[in-house]
């Protein structure tokens, strides 16, 4: 008996475990929602999955968000995720990870009056008579594509397609997005909370989003461009003529600056200070003219 006690334990303890990784892993993949079946409400709004058509009331109906690749018509099965961060676009505040709500690019901001990137009872004017989980005046309104190249803006981290990232428009800072794949800060995916929403440090969703973001011209990249020392590059060096060094630095966001962090051993204030520098570590530090 004791034999069998013992072995019934450890075999229950095994399964436990399997059952608590299992759950812990579903959780991260779906961290705004711990029940997406039809009989969960991922969006806490009385209305079930099953029949909710906005599970993560940003506005934009679960159709639109989710391309049903599967032809299923259901996003809960293999979703839409845009940007990567294992948050379906369907339950993602923030589908491209850009750092604007997805309910201000799709031209809703106006009806989401408290700001948290949704439109629910919390709003002053929000009505869902039919209750089928959606506002219902933007269950009728179509999100904006600013290029009509048939990627909405909120899935879309160029809107205007000006070669300017949304993120860097938004922000009217020329590192905003870290200077890497257009996402908000440095790395893509961006780091991002059960939401969707990026948490990363200096995102400020309440800044929403503005007409540069879409009007065609790059101007925030163009201007940034002509300034001295500043370049839509993560890493860059810069002259020192006053000690004859070769400064490294790092962009900063949350500043809005580039910081510096060091030298580059054995490289003086030469050439080299206008020209690409890739070190042994693999990071490339790209040059500036010196102020």
């Amino acid at each position: 008996m004791k034999i069998s006690t013992r072995f019934s334990f450890t075999y229950f303890s095994k399964y436990l475990f399997i059952l608590l990784l299992l759950t812990t892993s579903f959780s991260s993949l779906n961290a705004q929602c711990a029940d997406t079946s039809g009989t969960g409400d991922c969006d806490f709004d009385l209305v079930l999955n099953a029949t909710d058509i906005d599970d993560d009331n940003d506005g934009i109906l679960d159709s639109v968000e989710d391309a049903n690749l599967d032809l299923d018509n259901d996003p809960s099965t293999n979703p839409t995720d845009t940007d990567g961060d294992t948050i379906p676009d369907y339950l993602d505040l923030d589908s491209d990870n850009d750092g604007i709500y997805d309910v201000d690019e799709a031209g809703y901001g106006l009806q989401d009056t408290n700001d948290d990137g949704e439109i629910d009872i919390n709003d002053v004017g929000f009505a869902d008579v039919n209750t089928n989980g959606a506002d219902d005046i933007a269950e009728l309104a179509t999100p904006i594509d600013t290029f009509t190249d048939g990627s909405f803006d909120f899935q879309n981290l160029d809107s205007d397609l000006d070669g300017c990232s949304d993120a860097n428009e938004a922000y009217g800072f020329n590192g905003a997005d870290g200077g890497d794949g257009g996402q908000f800060g440095i790395g893509d995916p961006a780091t991002v909370d059960g939401n969707g929403l990026v948490i990363e440090v200096g995102v400020i969703y309440s800044l929403g989003t503005n007409f540069a973001v879409t009007d065609g011209i790059s101007s925030v990249c163009a201007a940034a461009a002509l300034q001295c020392g500043v370049i839509n590059s993560l890493y860059q060096t810069r002259g020192n003529g006053g000690t004859g060094e070769t400064e490294i630095f790092r962009l900063n966001p949350f500043l809005q600056a580039y910081v510096q962090i060091g030298t580059l051993p054995g490289v003086t204030n030469t050439s080299a200070t206008n020209s690409a520098y890739s070190a042994a570590t693999q990071y490339v530090y790209s040059s500036a003219v010196s102020g």
